[in-house]
């Protein structure tokens, strides 16, 4: 591991940048001086500014083009959630907290299967019928199976056509994906869901939203007693004659 080193020059002014665009100073579309006065403005060399800049640039936050300078981006959903901290690979989530996102999972998830039902496209429709099918061939395939899980819940997002819900139940998904260990030891949880995905993907193909709704939920449910069983199992020791403990609640 290298040591921790003092903050660069080209580190200060990205942060100053983006301090700026923070206070409003430039608005997405806003055109920024060029690397010559911003170093004037900065008190620093060009060649920091220019290291600054290009960092910001692989955020996503500037476009910098030769000959028409650096303007500052328009961040879509997506471009936010993609530039945050990978937390699928850092997250440990107590059992208090993993009941917590599935709850949010159903808040958000509900809506979602209600809204795909009304505004699918024809792309959509084989989106989902496609990843339901490969889950169907992937069932003695834990691993392959749970990434087209993922892919599928994500996909129903993507039909409500709410770039938000997208974004926050593809969160919520990697969150828990961490996890997976209590869905890939439970055959029942694969078979079962992918029955369940198959009529959500038909409630909503028929335009059904109560249908796509109640089935969404019942599917949420029952994954999240046998997820949360799983986990029990493996994190407390039972002690004979004990009772299980309630898998269900919400906390």
């Amino acid at each position: 591991m290298e040591p921790i080193r003092k903050e660069s020059l080209a580190d200060a002014v990205s942060d100053r940048v983006l301090a700026l665009i923070r206070e409003g100073k430039y608005r997405a579309g806003d055109r920024l001086p060029t690397e010559r006065e911003l170093a004037g403005q900065l008190g620093v060399g060009r060649t920091s500014v220019r290291e600054g800049l290009r960092y910001l640039e692989k955020l996503g936050v500037l476009d910098i083009h030769q000959g028409r300078g650096m303007m500052v981006r328009s961040l879509s959903l997506e471009d936010v959630f993609l530039n945050s901290l990978p937390v699928s690979a850092i997250v440990e989530l107590p059992e208090k907290q993993i009941r917590d996102i599935m709850h949010a999972r159903r808040v958000l998830e509900l809506e979602s299967a209600r809204l795909a039902a009304s505004e699918r496209t024809a792309e959509d429709l084989a989106r989902m019928a496609d990843l339901v099918e490969a889950q169907k061939r992937n069932l003695e395939r834990p691993e392959e199976w749970l990434a087209l899980d993922g892919l599928f819940h994500v996909a129903v997002a993507r039909a409500s056509d709410n770039e938000a819900l997208v974004q926050l139940i593809r969160l919520l998904w990697d969150m828990l994906f961490k996890h997976s260990e209590a869905i890939l030891r439970n055959e029942i949880i694969v078979t079962s869901s992918t029955s369940y995905h198959e009529q959500i993907y038909h409630a909503i193909e028929a335009g059904d939203d109560e249908r796509a709704r109640e089935r969404m939920l019942a599917h949420l449910e029952d994954s999240q007693k046998l997820v949360l069983a799983g986990l029990f199992s493996s994190n407390h020791a039972q002690a004979p004659g004990e009772p299980p403990p309630d898998a269900t609640a919400d906390g």
